[in-house]
């Protein structure tokens, strides 16, 4: 109730008081004492600043937030309050608030502007079975670190993404495009990551594929032209001898090697000396380690040890008298003669 009192004054200056009693019937409407919008320690501001008699209102707060809290209390005593909210998505989020009574209900609105993430780092990359070269001594996956490598048996030739490949991106929202990880034909590939975030910042991350190099130095067989081996070819069994006449003056040999990355120094053609001739095949392995096959040719010595003829300085006559035994006659006066024997063998 409001009382309210009205004075008239009469001409002569007589008064008279007059008393009105005003009844002004109860406000049923329902408000909130007071609104919120905060996430663990930090409120964030309203906009306009909060009046029970401004039901809408407008807030923003950063990309890395996932949910809000609505803190807000309706006055009265029979008075309750309901949220309507769901996990914030980037861009406009409107959460409803409604006080209620038992005879009324407001409702106030709160539009929840989330910033666009400009996250566009990973937060791991995993090769399934395999460890990144960069990560092996416990070191953990950097975010900031564009490059990494992995080695992977020759026969992996594609790493399919999920199975095989696993990109996970710090921000959800972040989406990477992956490209080179289905061509792995050299020993070294490039995989590259591209990530983009909401509002469209790009991060490139580089995953080097290395092929493990193989350590095979061995051959599989050794060719030969003009002779034969007279041992049985085994990879493992590192000399060899070849036994030819006096006759072959020389001889090709070609080894072939188990693994075709293999290099083989050695093959090709030999001229052989009289006696033992000493051949290397080298084999380096795709690693670099090397493994020496050694084949010892022996060319047989000449037996003929007969001689062509006989010659001397002063031009004397040579007469064989048998298989073994010369003649040969010279003047008085010669002190010396200098005899040379040619034999049937120039070798």
């Amino acid at each position: 109730m409001n009382t309210t009192y009205i004075e008239i004054i009469a001409p002569n200056g007589e008064t008279k008081t007059y008393v009105f009693h005003i009844y002004k019937a109860e406000d049923n409407i329902v408000y909130l004492d007071n609104l919120e919008v905060k996430n663990k320690d930090t409120v964030y501001t309203l906009s306009p600043i909060f009046d029970k008699l401004i039901n809408d209102y407008t807030v923003t707060v950063p990309s890395d937030v996932v949910d809000v809290d609505i803190i807000a209390t309706a006055s009265g005593n029979n008075s309750t309050v309901s949220i309507d909210k769901q996990p914030l998505k980037s861009g406009i989020n409107i959460v409803t608030i409604t006080a209620r009574n038992n005879s009324s209900e407001n409702i106030y609105t709160v539009t929840i502007i989330k910033d666009k993430s400009s996250n566009a780092y990973l937060k791991n990359i995993e090769v399934v079975g395999y460890t990144l070269e960069e990560l092996k001594n416990g070191e953990k996956f950097d975010p900031k670190q564009n490059e990494y490598t992995v080695v992977v048996p020759k026969s992996v030739k594609k790493l399919p993404l999920v199975t095989s490949l696993i990109i996970t991106p710090e921000d959800p929202t972040t989406k990477c495009i992956v490209k080179g990880n289905n061509t792995l034909i050299n020993n070294t590939n490039q995989v590259t990551i591209t990530c983009t975030s909401e509002d469209l910042t790009k991060n490139i991350y580089y995953l080097y594929v290395n092929k493990e190099l193989s350590d095979n130095n061995n051959l599989r067989k050794i060719d030969v032209l003009g002779g034969s081996l007279n041992e049985t070819f085994d990879k493992d069994t590192l000399e060899y001898t070849i036994d030819v006449d006096e006759f072959t003056n020389q001889i090709t040999i070609t080894g072939y090697a188990e693994e075709r990355t293999s290099e083989i120094k050695g093959n090709g053609v030999y001229s052989l000396e009289k006696g033992e001739n000493i051949i290397s095949l080298i084999v380096t392995s795709e690693a670099g380690t090397e493994k020496t096959y050694t084949i010892k040719v022996n060319r047989k010595m000449s037996d003929d040890n007969t001689l062509l003829k006989i010659e001397t300085n002063q031009n004397s006559d040579v007469i064989q008298t048998d298989l073994t035994h010369y003649l040969i006659n010279v003047q008085y006066e010669v002190k010396k003669i200098l005899i040379t024997g040619i034999t049937n063998n120039q070798n």
